[in-house]
């Protein structure tokens, strides 16, 4: 009786052994990542800008529209503004600009 509890307690540890190496072995294989893969990704990872920098070093399309409006904006005034120094003095010979800014574009 001894040695039949014995060889079934003995063979339910190698059993449960082996399943739960085939198991864990099974999950490390599935979430496994090659040495070689893994140093692309840590190189690629390392080569990409990060948000900060970009915000840093680069100037956003915003930034950029709403500074070429204002600049259109300010070279219609000065057009305007050199229209008018030039209407109020005829006799200086100083002849209007022709082509309104914006209009080329």
């Amino acid at each position: 009786m001894e040695v039949n509890l014995l060889t079934t307690l003995v063979a339910g540890l190698v059993a449960g052994g082996l399943a739960g190496y085939f198991i864990l072995r099974n999950l490390l294989l599935k979430h496994y990542t090659p040495k070689s893969e893994l140093e692309q990704l840590r190189l690629a990872m390392a080569q990409r800008l990060t948000r900060e920098q970009v915000e840093e070093r680069y100037v956003s399309r915003e930034l950029y529209g709403s500074l070429q409006a204002g600049l259109r904006e300010k070279e219609k005034e000065l057009f305007d503004v050199k229209n008018i120094i030039a209407e109020r003095q005829p006799d200086t010979g100083v002849e209007p600009p022709t082509d309104r800014p914006g209009q080329n574009e």
